[in-house]
């Protein structure tokens, strides 16, 4: 079973990202009775970590009835959001529910070009608003950075904010194209200059950690935690492998979680993948750097056990830029 869950209680959002991979869909989300009921049956599957997300989570009225029963049940919380809707009152209550964490998308130092991605002018004001009263009530904050063509120039600057400002920060080079193949964000990628740029920046990749990006890796080696460590709900029950992997196992209205997932042959499928599965990958000189994705590979290139160009362009990028790394 696997030991973390995302819920994702809402396909609304009150952003409208230009990179973001997500159909806005018209769902019949589950109630609040069924997400409590949910709650329990995670407890019984032996899930110890929850992430509340969305869409935007905090667009439910019954947000905090869900996330306060979940912490009762001693759920480990974290939550993904934009902050736009917290107030004080929310901070607050988030505050003393004790979450792990709150990642939250900052896509610029700059306000003008972080409106620019999420198309809502005040939102990089409001994010930040969010970000300093969670942190002023002990919320551990993460700033999640897609980096893309709109933000290659602005890496040390987004380093140095958060810096600044006590945040913990992620950046992920890797935009994935829409759940229904469309390729909207592809489009802003960073090329391959910009790539080797990330991958060499001291202030993102420490000397230790340098030293450790080619990978020894055996074809018998899995190739991630799809179907073993964590899994996804989507606002209407759908249980997933990963959010990445747009292939329901089952819906929980209809079952319990356990039942689906250890019943489920794709799970178990994808589960067993190694490196000598892949297609054209188990004999490929980047594979010790590679971190491919097998929901890329499904959605982009149409192919579950096939090369990735995501993971193909990223894998280049970081081989080149640990050379440059190397002593002499």
């Amino acid at each position: 079973m696997p030991v973390a869950a995302m819920l994702q209680l809402t396909a609304r959002c009150n952003l409208r990202c230009r990179h973001c991979y997500q159909l806005r869909r018209r769902l019949r989300e589950l109630t609040t009775r069924e997400w409590i009921c949910l709650l329990e049956d995670l407890v019984e599957a032996g899930v110890l970590f929850l992430t509340l997300s969305g869409g935007e989570p905090l667009l439910r009225r019954d947000f905090f009835r869900i996330a306060e029963r979940a912490r009762a049940l001693r759920f480990s919380l974290s939550l993904k959001t934009n902050g736009l809707l917290l107030d004080r009152s929310a901070a607050d209550r988030i505050g003393r529910l004790a979450f792990l964490e709150v990642e939250m998308s900052l896509y610029s130092s700059r306000a003008r070009e972080h409106d620019a991605v999420t198309g809502l002018a005040g939102s990089h004001r409001g994010l930040l608003r969010a970000a300093r009263m969670l942190a002023r009530r002990s919320v551990g904050v993460v700033m999640s950075t897609p980096l893309m063509t709109l933000n290659a120039d602005d890496v040390d600057a987004i380093v140095s904010l958060c810096e600044s400002e006590g945040f913990q920060f992620r950046m992920d080079p890797s935009l994935c194209v829409r759940e229904d193949g469309g390729c909207n964000p592809a489009a802003l990628r960073m090329d391959p200059d910009q790539l080797r740029a990330v991958f060499s920046n001291p202030r993102l990749v420490n000397a230790r950690a340098a030293r450790r990006t080619a990978r020894r890796r055996s074809l018998s080696d899995r190739v991630c935690g799809a179907g073993r460590t964590s899994s996804l709900v989507t606002p209407d029950g759908d249980v997933l492998i990963c959010p990445l992997i747009p292939i329901p196992l089952g819906n929980v209205r209809a079952r319990s979680f356990r039942d689906i997932w250890i019943s489920s042959p794709l799970r178990a499928s994808v589960d067993a993948l190694t490196w000598g599965d892949l297609e054209g990958c188990s004999a490929c000189d980047l594979m010790p750097w590679c971190t491919r994705c097998h929901g890329n590979a499904l959605v982009e290139d149409g192919c579950l056990t096939g090369p990735s160009r995501l993971a193909c362009a990223a894998a280049a990028a970081l081989r080149d830029a640990a050379g440059r790394r190397r002593p002499g």
